[in-house]
């Protein structure tokens, strides 16, 4: 229902407030996927959901516990799967399908395995062993990878009810409930700084279910702690311990000064929240040491302004009809925002910029306006004669399964094949070496650079021209995100790049590729984004690539105290070694900040993808001019299949990460 004001009437059963705020953080999460400049911290909405997850499933088991006197858990996870699943299965049916036909082997293989961690909703966990599995391989960003969140919170509904009717039905005390919660909310939290103070990576910090678990259990402490104080999940009165269990009491606000101090409180929250989705750069380091348990106590002050004070200024400014209507609908919106995203690039579609953005975001709310009314909603409301979740789930999951692993992959090279040809290669014939800038120009050499910088007088006296298939590029997030571009330029280029990698992990890569068999004739190394690097772990790299013809080091910009120290090192130790070379991308991106970088400027998208990837190439041609270039390279106005405006839920630009 919707008032002259344009806003939704308040539900006397449901608060539209809620839904608004889940409008909110579902909004900030597809605009920060989307590349959104405004939204550099929208990664955010996921901790939104979290709590509001948190608040409302303890609600329900809290409210059946106090009209019952007990907990049915199989009627909880049967409604929970008759929520959740169906919508589930389309996605992954027809992520499976399309990528079938659209992805290139590679991409299938990982597709599959991503498939079935959803499935099994352990898709957390292994989005932190693939960040540090042994054969890395970056092509395109996963669609599924956004359903880590998905996994987080199904774990949490295996666990929390456990615990929930062990306290209620054993213990008969919500108020050692509200302890555990928030005691475990407080000790995820701690987990989380520790681990951040021991060095572990940012994957593990924020997908580990043991990290952020945090915000589920804020939640979980504020209903529990409004249903001792004699209310529900929607505010309502209701008779305490001996008092009776009939209808709720219509909502009381609050009066005096307690309701002016939450609704200062609720407002001050909010316009926090407001900053950090706007301003937070996801890799910022404090959030990882109390950020985010800021984040869950602030959206746990807005849900007690809006819970409490239904009509108070908070709550009646979420009830706008458009927020609401994208709240009932944001399950589905975000489980298909990111394939929509990662399919609808700007080779496939012959859009870009604005228009590009534009038309994936009226394709994500037409699916899932689609999805909701076609599927979720028939379902839930049991319009549909469906089996009961209990055989429906597991047969439907063991179909899916088979036919994820039955299914054969697409024909045609994948990268491995290519890496395994170019080992059989007969060594290239060798030719004279090209004086650096003395090349003519052509489609990837730029007008405002003049080469790669190196001592000419440590210059060998020929060269040897290189394939992409004899080339190694090892790296960090940055690489991830360059893969694409790379190989465009250089086809079957194989790349290694792992989120937060530090120099000191160089050599060991290397040696683990060489292990397998792959003994690169040129090697690139992207590193320094995340920290400094000393003089000492640049020469353990040179002494790791002995043998190596040429090794290629890239300059950082990284706006952080070391990116000086960093680029110093560099420019002080390469002409040092006569095979080593260096990509100045500092100076070649100086100048450049929205057309080239996202809003983190330090990760390139767009034409800045193609401006470092022709940056590597240049620099190759340079000492190896007759290096092998691919006739579909892009041109200028062009762009890769990188999903360059594009920000996997919880990658580190800032990640991968709703």
């Amino acid at each position: 229902m919707v008032g002259q004001t344009g806003r939704a009437k308040v539900d006397p059963r449901r608060l539209c407030g809620l839904d608004g705020l889940r409008g909110v953080a579902v909004t900030a999460v597809v605009l920060f996927h989307s590349g959104i400049h405004l939204v550099r911290g929208g990664l955010l909405g996921v901790d939104i959901f979290f709590v509001l997850s948190g608040y409302l499933i303890t609600g329900l088991l809290l409210d059946e516990w106090r009209r019952t006197r007990t907990l049915s858990l199989r009627g909880f996870w049967e409604r929970r799967a008759r929520r959740l699943l169906p919508a589930l299965f389309a996605v992954l049916a027809v992520v499976t399908l399309v990528w079938q036909r659209a992805g290139s082997p590679d991409d299938v293989q990982t597709v599959r395995g991503d498939a079935l961690a959803t499935l099994l909703y352990v898709a957390n966990w292994h989005s932190v062993l693939a960040a540090h599995g042994y054969f890395t391989l970056f092509a395109a960003p996963s669609p599924l990878l956004h359903t880590w969140s998905l996994a987080v919170e199904e774990q949490f509904y295996l666990v929390w009810p456990l615990v929930a009717w062990l306290v209620l039905t054993r213990l008969r005390s919500a108020r050692v409930l509200v302890w555990a919660a928030a005691l475990g909310a407080c000790a995820s939290a701690g987990a989380m700084v520790g681990l951040s103070l021991a060095g572990l990576g940012a994957d593990r910090l924020y997908y580990g279910t043991d990290t952020r678990v945090q915000a589920l259990l804020v939640g979980a402490a504020l209903v529990t702690g409004l249903h001792l104080s004699g209310r529900d999940l929607a505010g309502h009165r209701f008779g305490v311990e001996g008092g009776p269990l009939g209808a709720p009491e219509p909502a009381t606000e609050l009066g005096g000064w307690p309701r002016r101090a939450l609704s200062t409180a609720g407002v001050l929250a909010a316009g926090l929240l407001t900053w950090m989705c706007t301003s937070v750069d996801g890799r910022s380091a404090w959030l990882y040491r109390g950020g985010f348990l800021l984040v869950a106590v602030a959206v746990a002050v807005v849900i007690t302004a809006i819970v409490l004070m239904p009509y108070g200024p908070l709550a009646r400014g979420l009830t706008v009809l458009p927020l609401v209507a994208l709240g009932r609908v944001s399950y589905g919106l975000y489980l298909w925002h990111w394939p929509v995203i990662v399919l609808l690039d700007e080779d496939r579609t012959g859009l870009a910029g604005w228009r590009l953005t534009a038309g994936r975001l009226v394709a994500i709310l037409a699916v899932s306006a689609l999805s909701y009314h076609l599927l979720e909603r028939p379902i839930r409301e049991r319009r549909w004669r469906t089996p009961r979740p209990w055989f429906a789930v597991p047969a439907l999951t063991a179909a899916l399964v088979v036919a994820l692993v039955a299914t054969p992959l697409p024909s045609g090279p994948s990268l491995r094949s290519a890496f395994d040809a170019a080992d059989a290669a007969p060594p290239a014939s060798p030719v004279h070496r090209q004086p650096v800038g003395a090349g003519t120009s052509g489609p990837h050499t730029s007008a405002h650079y003049s080469g790669p910088v190196r001592d000419q007088r440590l210059a060998a006296p020929g060269s040897v021209p290189v394939t992409g298939r004899q080339v190694l590029a090892i790296g960090d997030s940055i690489m991830l995100d360059l893969a694409t571009s790379l190989r465009r330029v250089l086809p079957g280029v194989r790349t290694d790049g792992v989120v937060g990698r530090q120099w000191d992990t160089a050599p060991g890569v290397l040696a683990r590729h060489r292990a397998a068999g792959f003994f690169p004739v040129v090697l690139i190394v992207e590193l320094g984004t995340n920290g400094p690097v000393t003089p000492a772990e640049f020469n353990a790299v040179m002494r790791a690539a002995t043998g190596i013809r040429w090794v290629v080091f890239v300059t950082v910009r990284e706006p952080r105290p070391w990116q000086n120290q960093v680029n110093a090192t560099l420019r002080a130790s390469v002409p040092r070694f006569p095979h080593a070379l260096l990509a100045d991308w500092f100076t070649r991106s100086a100048g450049h900040g929205a057309d080239w970088f996202y809003t983190d400027d330090v990760h390139p998208v767009g034409a800045g993808l193609r401006a470092y990837a022709d940056l590597l190439l240049t620099t190759i041609r340079a000492v190896s001019p007759a290096t092998h270039v691919s006739p579909a390279a892009p041109r200028n106005g062009s762009r890769s299949r990188a999903t360059a405006a594009v920000v996997p839920p919880g990658s580190r630009r800032p990640g991968p990460r709703r």
